[in-house]
């Protein structure tokens, strides 16, 4: 994760209690996936170069994508909110009040637990029936909601 300044995202007299993001396994695994497909893509075209750039750019690009998206992925917790921040140009953050949350739900799938060592936090909110918000590809997802549970005490 990048050391930006999360403090301008959250309101004013809260202070940041947690911090984290995408793991970095799941981040390596990308990274490795795609630089053997776009390797053997161009040794296979290496002759040709028609085809071995657009398959150079397309596999650096797609390394770029991965790259940006595990630095500029936060998620955090301060005493009245969770926020998730995304984006590096176009930035998006969502925040959930405290006091709306009534279930908090962790989850991982098969590859997510024995080959990326990853999951997701859910945090579902009263007056809705869809889940507000999802924290995705989170590096043990069942002790991160401990630690959140026990900040705030719930």
């Amino acid at each position: 994760m990048t050391l930006e300044n999360l403090t301008k995202f959250i309101h004013p007299g809260e202070k940041i209690l947690f911090r984290f993001g995408i793991g970095p396994v799941f981040y390596v695994w990308q990274v490795v996936v795609c630089g053997a497909l776009f390797g053997w893509l161009g040794w296979f075209f290496k002759d040709n170069a028609f085809f071995w750039v657009p398959i150079a750019i397309a596999g650096s690009l797609t390394v770029l994508r991965f790259t940006l998206n595990f630095l500029f992925t936060h998620y955090f917790i301060t005493e009245n909110r969770i926020y998730r921040k995304t984006g590096f140009l176009f930035r998006k953050v969502i925040e959930v009040e405290r006091e709306e949350i009534v279930d908090i739900r962790s989850g991982q799938g098969i590859l997510e637990r024995f080959i990326f060592f990853t999951g997701t936090l859910e945090f579902n909110t009263e007056g809705s029936s869809e889940i507000e918000l999802n924290l995705t590809r989170v590096q043990r997802p069942y002790e991160k909601k401990r630690k959140i549970q026990s900040i705030w005490s719930l």
